[in-house]
């Protein structure tokens, strides 16, 4: 009599419409998620369980050739989590779908067994149609966590826990309560119809001809009869049935090159006490393989692999491998594509140092040839020989190359690539430009004189940035030929990297010329200025200020010489001589003049000195003597 309370009832016709209408909601939006209508009849044709286990009416819902589409608004909660289960592996919970989720099993695919266990509870209470009140608030508040959760995913976007409160609230009507218990027997008939119907089950006994672990559970007969307008029942024991045995095992499929074919290798065990494999299935891109073309060999139970032969791009795709036995089956996918290549500078390049580019590839089938490459402009690139004693170190086997430069140069700041072949054609990696930090050598240079040796020192100074790479070689060139120290036969000295200056012993006319240092190291080579060996060079400048004095005419000479002026001689001549004789400088008609460098001065005493006389100096060096005259131009300078 307590179950005949109203709001046991208005409890059950509750559980019964969220069964029979709310849990279809999110189970339909994940299946949606994962497959679009226009996917499902392929799905379903490439899954030999759902095709030889579906029943007709199942079929009818589901199971429909293009261009019509299936409408899953349609589908029930046992046609909706046989579909997720078989065709969304990537849903399985962990221990499978037959497992009840401990409380701590939180993700999508536990959360639906929950919604397929509150379906089986709902049909437990369907023949007393009412549901007491601390069971009615444990089943509601399992089922409100578990819509809860599922809103909070992005392949469910009803608000299903408002939908909730309003079954709760509406209120309990005889006609409402009539409809859901009619409705959800026949729901539950219709589920056991189409596990176990028409497959030799009878009114008194009850057949399933392919046990699997979804059918461990209890099991209990009832006999109705009706006397004098009553209703009698009669149930018997409840049994428990326990299926023994597990799906096969199988390990992740192994793909590799073989007589110019490739080969995938799969293997796979049963446990103790489980039925033997049944059958083995492939498909390409979820389309069953056609395995009567020539193009593949193998891949039957009996068989490890499956071979591709004379394999090209047009054997992209994915690849899956479905063992079956009466517990289940378990399907391994492998894809096979063009390599996947990347590179990457290790360490950050600095000059003269080495510098690896390092690949990382990824291909299946494995990679077969590697080909490095170089660009200056990052649009032409050319075949780098990794033999070459430039890139000694490099290696180039196509499962692991990288590119090894020894010493980097300037020569070496460019782009670089990899490509990557294997038995479906090639691919080519990301570009990455090498260069790296420093400068050249910074170059000062000055000269010195030894008067007594009669030599003269180019004196150089090599400078490094902190960051620069250290120097390679210092010479000198001369008029653009560069000198040699060592085959002067001790004329030439010095030329080193710590003390790059370069002495010349006796020197002479022949030493006349353009002299540069030159400095190089990894990144390049760095020019000082030109340093010109020849005879003086000698400019006469009339004193502007003295100049105007009528009495008294003085003037002055700038002197360059390298090497520096040994000797300066002023000279004088009378307009009708021939020839000039030295200037006695201390003359009363020529104080103030001097013949010292390096600024010789020439002072004349009376007006007309200019008129009557000639005057000229000479300036000497170990090269020569150059001589300057004072003419009319000076003057009126």
């Amino acid at each position: 009599m307590a179950l005949s309370k109203p709001e046991y009832k208005h409890n059950f016709q509750c559980i019964a419409e969220a069964c029979l209408d709310l849990i279809k909601k999110p189970l339909k939006d994940i299946l949606f998620s994962q497959i679009k209508p226009k996917e499902l009849f392929i799905k379903v044709n490439s899954n030999y369980y759902l095709v030889n286990n579906l029943c007709q009416e199942q079929q009818n819902l589901c199971y429909i050739s293009p261009p019509d589409l299936p409408d899953y608004s349609k589908f029930d909660v046992t046609l909706l989590c046989t579909l997720i289960r078989n065709l969304c592996p990537n849903l399985k919970p962990r221990k499978g779908w037959g497992r009840k989720p401990r409380e701590s099993d939180t993700e999508i695919g536990h959360d639906i067994v929950r919604l397929r266990l509150f379906r089986n509870k709902t049909f437990a209470h369907s023949r007393s149609a009412a549901i007491p009140d601390d069971t009615f608030e444990a089943l509601w508040n399992n089922l409100k966590s578990v819509l809860k959760r599922l809103e909070s995913h992005p392949e469910c976007g009803v608000n299903y826990e408002k939908e909730m409160t309003e079954i709760e609230r509406s209120e309990f009507t005889y006609s409402k309560f009539e409809t859901f218990k009619t409705l959800l027997q026949g729901l539950m008939n219709s589920y056991y119809q189409a596990q176990y119907g028409g497959k030799g089950s009878t009114n008194t006994k009850l057949v399933i001809p392919s046990v699997c672990k979804e059918d461990a559970r209890e099991y209990q007969a009832s006999l109705s009869s009706e006397s004098n307008g009553n209703k009698y029942t009669v149930s018997s024991n409840i049994i428990r049935l326990s299926v023994l045995g597990e799906i096969p095992f199988m390990e992740d499929l192994k793909v590799t090159n073989e007589n110019e074919g490739i080969t995938i290798y799969y293997s796979f065990v049963v446990s103790e006490k489980s039925p033997k494999v049944q059958d083995i299935k492939w498909s390409k891109n979820d389309q069953p393989l056609d395995m009567i073309y020539n193009k593949f060999s193998g891949g039957r139970l009996t068989d490890n692999c499956l071979v591709i032969k004379a394999p090209s791009a047009d054997d992209k795709g994915k690849y899956s491998c479905t063992i079956k036995n009466a517990v289940g089956s378990v399907t391994k996918d492998i894809e096979l594509n063009f390599p996947c290549v990347k590179i990457s500078i290790n360490p950050t390049p600095q000059s003269a140092q080495e510098t690896t580019i390092s690949s990382i590839v990824k291909s299946i089938p494995p990679p077969e040839k590697a080909q490095w490459q170089t660009s200056i402009d990052g649009n032409e690139f050319y075949d780098i020989d990794v033999t070459q004693q430039k890139y000694a170190g490099s290696y180039h086997n196509p499962e692991s190359p990288y590119l090894v430069i020894p010493e980097i140069t300037s020569d070496d700041i460019r782009f670089y690539r990899l490509q990557i072949w294997n038995k479906l054609g090639a691919n080519v990696s990301n570009d990455v430009y090498l260069k790296f930090t420093g400068s050249l050598p910074n170059i000062t240079i000055s000269h010195e004189t030894d008067f007594d040796k009669r030599s003269i020192k180019l004196k150089g100074v090599v400078v490094l940035s902190g960051d620069s790479p250290g120097i390679r070689e210092v010479f000198w060139s001369k008029n653009g030929e560069k000198i040699d120290v060592h085959g002067s036969c001790g004329r030439l000295s010095g030329v080193t990297i710590n003390d790059p200056s370069l002495t010349i012993k006796d020197v002479s006319k022949d030493d006349v010329g353009k002299y540069l240092l030159k400095a190089r190291n990894a990144i390049g080579t760095n020019t000082s200025d030109v340093i010109c060996l020849d005879t003086p060079s000698v400019n006469i400048l009339a004193e502007k200020d003295r100049m105007e004095d009528d009495e008294c005419k003085c003037f002055s000479v700038d002197i360059k010489s390298i090497p520096s002026a040994t000797r300066a001689q002023w000279f004088i001549k009378s307009k009708g001589d021939d020839t000039f004789a030295p200037l006695d400088v201390h003359a009363a008609e020529y104080q103030g003049s001097t013949n010292s460098l390096p600024h010789p001065k020439l002072a004349l005493k009376g007006k007309d000195q200019l008129e009557r006389n000639c005057y000229q100096i000479e300036v000497t060096n170990f090269v020569g003597s150059t001589v300057e005259e004072i003419s009319g131009k000076i003057l009126h300078k």
